[in-house]
């Protein structure tokens, strides 16, 4: 017998299958909005953005398997469409070529799984988004002036997300980036368990060590980039693949500037700098107008209101010591995503001057004893100098033009000493840059005033003391020291070891600077007769004092870029050493 259920009031059978229709509706729209992104290729809309297929070009000889939406792998044909969500497996000696809608080429390595994640293009952004399971690839993205949209790439590897930017030339491994070209900052990193983001520009590379606990500073792994990376089989290989598949030439906006405003159908139009330009000091004015469509500008990282009133944007970008400069300028909506960006190239003159001549009270680089409590020392300037600085003071009264400059050395003013006084005298370009310096060495003791002629068992000559050693393999800035070398100076193990210490600005630990100039501070004990550092006596120090200070500059070259490594010698009054260390910084630029 089958139990009846009794009505309630109003209940009927036909409100029972309607209800059942609505519920059966919805599940099977749920369905449908849930069953992958293949659904929606099939259907060929998502949203506002459309899925477009990428085109697989598979060589000659080349064995490549392709999994369809997770199906059975299978040989691949030249000129298959792939879709988000299909896989490819690259055999032994064997390559594959993915290319996208916005023009963005992929090179397959041998022994390689790839998968396309997203492939999407719309109206107001894209998405290309892909997962190297295992092996290499290598990409190439167009510039942002060929493929003008806004869109994202991304490359999932087993141990990191990088996000590709526009003109990227690079390779990808399950654990390294290396990348040979890329606008603005470079690839984004990101690492799962790891809050910091990383960036990795153009002629860097970046490894990411296996077994070992990841460190937050990311910037521990990148370093410059290899040159054994440039002929890596699979970088020509795609390089050959993308020249023979460039069929048109898109034209890139010009570099001449532009008057006036610009158009509502245009993005960005920069005026200032043009292309190449060649600019003197360190601040460079970066201005431009904008269409309709900008909210903000981004100047080589750093963001940039945009006047509502005229669409224009000025910005004063301080730049490095570089002779080559990138400057890339990015418009973004108001969402923050780049709509087109515009790179410039800055040439500086990175040349140091020509040192001033010291005249008075005798000659650059001669010892003159006084018993004067106040005298000025005079020389003569460059003709391109803007500046001259004594030591670390900086001349208020002398301005560019001028060719002769005076510095007043003073017991009153705590500039002049008894004993031994060394004056450096050095000049500034309009560039900003630094010559070496002109050394004039006062004696303030009792005798007859004049030039002393020194008599040593050490030969005072010209040397070459080569700036902090780095492990980057790039090339060292030198300065010319007049310093005693001396045949007979020990090498002995240290006579007191621990006795030598790092208390500033890290005490033990690397330190990572950002700024481009800040003091080593040390203590030593009061047997120490000298300082040395990367094989240069610190002129300034005296014998016994508990502190010493070495100025580690990138402007005076005891710094550059990446990491350095100071080498410090403490001895005593017979040359004998007494302790050494070696204390490491990294400088970064941000």
């Amino acid at each position: 017998m089958f139990r009846r259920y009794r009505r309630r009031h109003g209940y009927s059978e036909k409100s029972h299958t309607l209800l059942r229709y609505i519920v059966l509706g919805v599940l099977c729209g749920t369905l449908v909005f849930t069953g992958g992104k293949k659904i929606a290729s099939l259907l060929g809309q998502i949203g506002d953005t459309q899925v477009v297929a990428a085109l697989l070009h598979v060589p000659e000889r080349s064995s490549v398997q392709v999994s369809l939406d997770g199906g059975e792998a299978q040989r691949a044909e030249n000129g298959l469409r792939l879709y988000p969500g299909d896989r490819l497996t690259v055999g032994s000696n064997a390559q594959g070529f993915v290319t996208f809608f916005d023009g963005t080429i992929v090179a397959l390595d041998q022994n390689t799984e790839f998968i396309i994640d997203e492939s999407l293009r719309g109206e107001s952004s894209s998405t290309i988004d892909m997962s190297l399971t295992k092996g290499n690839l290598w990409i190439k993205t167009p510039s942002a002036d060929v493929y003008t949209g806004s869109i994202v790439r991304s490359v999932h590897t087993p141990a990191f997300l990088v996000a590709i930017s526009s003109r990227t030339d690079g390779l990808i491994g399950e654990r390294m980036l290396q990348f040979f070209t890329t606008d603005g900052l470079g690839g984004r990193i990101e690492i799962p368990g790891i809050s910091a983001v990383g960036y990795v520009g153009e002629g860097q590379q970046f490894f990411l060590p296996e077994g070992k606990d990841i460190r937050e500073d990311l910037y521990l792994y990148r370093s410059p980039l290899e040159d054994s990376a440039f002929t890596h089989t699979l970088v020509l290989a795609g390089k050959d693949f993308a020249q023979s598949n460039d069929d048109t030439e898109v034209p890139k906006q010009k570099d001449e500037q532009t008057e006036g405003s610009v158009s509502s159908d245009e993005i960005l139009t920069v005026t200032s700098p043009l292309n190449n330009a060649t600019v003197a000091g360190d601040i460079l004015e970066v201005q431009g107008v904008v269409g309709k469509a900008v909210r903000r500008i981004r100047i080589n990282g750093y963001m940039v209101d945009v006047n509502p009133e005229d669409s224009a944007f000025t910005y004063e970008l301080t730049l490095p010591r570089d002779a080559e400069v990138s400057v890339v300028i990015e418009a973004l909506d108001e969402k923050g995503i780049p709509l087109i960006g515009i790179q410039r190239i800055i040439q500086r003159d990175i040349d140091a001057p020509i040192p001033p001549i010291i005249l008075l009270p005798s000659g650059s680089g001669t010892t003159y004893r006084t018993q004067k409590t106040e005298f000025e020392i005079r020389g003569s300037a460059p003709p391109d100098a803007v500046g001259i600085v004594v030591n670390d003071y900086r001349l208020q009264l002398f301005v560019q033009g001028d060719s002769q400059w005076s510095y007043l050395a003073s017991r009153e003013l705590g500039n002049l000493e008894y004993g031994q006084n060394v004056y450096d005298v050095r000049a500034i370009d309009t560039s900003g840059n630094i010559s070496s310096p002109a050394r004039i060495t006062i004696l303030l003791e009792e005798g007859e005033e004049g030039v002393v002629i020194e008599k040593s068992d050490a030969v005072l000559v010209e040397t070459e003391t080569v700036s902090p050693s780095t492990e980057d393999g790039e090339g060292d800035s030198k300065t010319k020291e007049q310093k005693p070398v001396s045949a007979t100076l020990p090498e002995n193990l240290p006579i007191m070891p621990g006795s030598l210490k790092i208390v500033g600005p890290t005490v033990g630990e690397p330190f990572t600077a950002t700024g481009s100039e800040f003091s080593i501070y040390g203590v030593t004990p009061e047997e120490t007769y000298s300082v040395w550092v990367n094989g240069y006596r610190l002129r300034l120090y005296t014998p016994g004092d508990p502190v010493w200070k070495y100025i580690a500059s990138y402007p005076l070259g005891t710094m550059k870029r990446g990491k350095n490594v100071y080498a410090v010698a403490i001895r005593n009054r017979v040359g004998e050493v007494l302790d050494r260390l070696e204390y490491t910084v990294y400088y970064r630029v941000e």
